[in-house]
C-alpha cells in the first residue's frame, strides 16, 4: 500500500464494490482510498444510493439502483456516463432521447440540483456555474 501512496495520486476513485462506509463494504477500499490520497469514491454493486464521509477525509457516493441517478438514467432510456469536474467533483450525465435533452447532476453533492441543456457544452457550461454556485453558499450546520 505504501509503494501504492508513494507513485500514484487520485482525486476521484471508481470502484464496483463498497468501502467500510457501507455495512457490506470492504476496509481494505478505504485503505486504498486513503492511500491514492482520492477526494471521492464513488461506487455500485449494492442498489443504494447513500453519501458518507471516511476517515481521512474521503467523501463516498454509492451510486446504486435506486435515488438520484436512475430516477431518469434507466439503461434503456439512452446513454449514460461521469464527468470529471475540478475539485474531485464528478458530473453524472445522460441523454434522454425522449426529451431530446442532456441531463445532469453533481454526485454526492446533497442539496445540489438536478440540470438539463440541448447540448453537451451548454450542459457543461451550467454545470461550471451551479457548482461554483454551491460550493460558495454557506454551510448549513
Amino acid at each position: 500500500m505504501a509503494r501504492l501512496a508513494r507513485k500514484t495520486r487520485v482525486d476521484v476513485l471508481v470502484t464496483h464494490e463498497a468501502p467500510e462506509s457501507h455495512k457490506l463494504g470492504y476496509r481494505i477500499l478505504g485503505d486504498v482510498a486513503r492511500a491514492l490520497k482520492a477526494r471521492v469514491h464513488i461506487h455500485g454493486h449494492h442498489h443504494e444510493r447513500y453519501d458518507a464521509m471516511l476517515d481521512g477525509g474521503v467523501r463516498v457516493a454509492g451510486v446504486g439502483m435506486s435515488g438520484m441517478m436512475i430516477e431518469w438514467m434507466q439503461p434503456g432510456d439512452g446513454l449514460f456516463w461521469l464527468s470529471p469536474f475540478p475539485g474531485g467533483n464528478a458530473l453524472a450525465m445522460g441523454y434522454d432521447p425522449k426529451r431530446k435533452m442532456y441531463q445532469g447532476e453533481f454526485v454526492g453533492l446533497e442539496g445540489c440540483k438536478r440540470f438539463t441543456a440541448p447540448d453537451l457544452n451548454t450542459l457543461y457550461e451550467e454545470g461550471a456555474l451551479i457548482l461554483e454556485t454551491f460550493l460558495k453558499r454557506p454551510k448549513r450546520r
